[in-house]
């Protein structure tokens, strides 16, 4: 047996491919320094691999927020942006949203919706039911007004946003449920940042 030690290998041709017939490779094989990989557009990830992730933040306080319906007018003001490398691949939404909810008597009530827009996709909201989990309730019985602040997480899942190479877009939209008894809500109140997480996962 023979062995054969060098400092490099390059083969002469420009496509820089070199072949290695009926060998089998063994032992460990050691990379010296912080090697990069600068183009992984060939490279195919396991699912539920995490391929990239980008988080976006906002700290502008929005003014009263009173719309009854799910608008862009009920904006908080947030916009995550990410291009997706594949559109056989998932989205996971991540919100952490403050809040500073009041309403003069009884309960308060409010519902939080993600909106799409994204080339070649069908733009909306990606949680379309008032009613689900999204929609978020306190009750006072009594007649004191109710003033409170709460941190609003949620998390959506996008499967259908059928564009790969160009960017998709998520905003966040608030509703409150009924206008009467003085009911408002402010989002990044005193400054305090939403953070919204976006995440591509390998489908």
């Amino acid at each position: 047996m023979s062995t054969l030690k060098v400092n490099a290998i390059e083969k002469k041709d420009a496509d820089q491919t070199l072949t290695v017939k009926d060998a089998a490779m063994t032992g460990v094989t050691t990379i010296a320094g912080s090697p990069t990989v600068a183009d992984m557009s060939n490279f195919t990830f396991p699912t539920g691999h995490i391929i990239q992730t980008i988080v976006a933040t906002h700290s502008t306080a929005t003014s009263t927020l009173t719309e009854t319906s799910f608008s862009a007018s009920g904006s908080i003001g947030i916009t995550g942006s990410i291009t997706p490398k594949s559109t056989s691949n998932k989205i996971l939404i991540s919100l952490s949203i403050p809040l500073y909810v009041e309403r003069a008597t009884t309960a308060v009530r409010y519902g939080v919706r993600i909106y799409r827009n994204a080339s070649g996709s069908t733009n909306g909201y990606l949680n379309n039911q008032p009613t689900d989990h999204y929609l978020c309730s306190v009750d006072n019985s009594g007649t004191t007004q109710l003033d409170y602040t709460t941190q609003h997480n949620m998390q959506a899942l996008d499967t259908t946003y059928n564009t790969s190479g160009s960017a998709v877009d998520y905003t966040v939209h608030l509703a409150i449920d009924q206008s009467n008894n003085s009911q408002t809500i402010t989002a990044q109140k005193d400054n305090m940042p939403t953070v919204m997480t976006l995440m591509e996962i390998q489908g």
